[in-house]
């Protein structure tokens, strides 16, 4: 049950994912300008990375960890 729902997590991650960058691509297209581009970044394999409190249990010095540029 838990493996099924982590698939069903990662495909929704990756549908989300593709659609964002079918919208940044049309972005590109009409030549949006740079502040516009520059709000709407690539999104990295590092950016979805999960943070060290949601992995590991009670883990101390939290707060320093740092949100992806989509999450601020």
């Amino acid at each position: 049950m838990a493996g099924r729902d982590i698939r069903r997590a990662e495909d929704k991650i990756s549908r989300h994912i593709r659609a964002y960058q079918r919208a940044r691509r049309a972005l590109e297209y009409l030549e949006a300008g740079n502040g516009v581009m520059e709000k709407y970044r690539p999104i990295s394999p590092q950016d979805l990375s999960l943070s060290g409190d949601v992995v590991e249990e009670q883990r101390l010095g939290q707060r320093n960890d740092t949100l992806a540029w989509f999450g601020t």
